[in-house]
């Protein structure tokens, strides 16, 4: 069996999942204190 197969039949990370906003109130939160949770840009 290839190894791709197997990376494919692993799901996603939950930071990718999170990356789209489920609502307004995550987007609100994220412009409040967005330097203080970002994992995308570290300090």
């Amino acid at each position: 069996m290839p190894e791709d197969d197997a990376a494919t039949e692993h799901p996603p990370p939950p930071e990718l999942s999170r990356e789209p906003h489920d609502g307004p109130d995550d987007d609100a939160d994220d412009a409040v204190d967005h330097e203080c949770h970002d994992p995308y840009q570290p300090l």
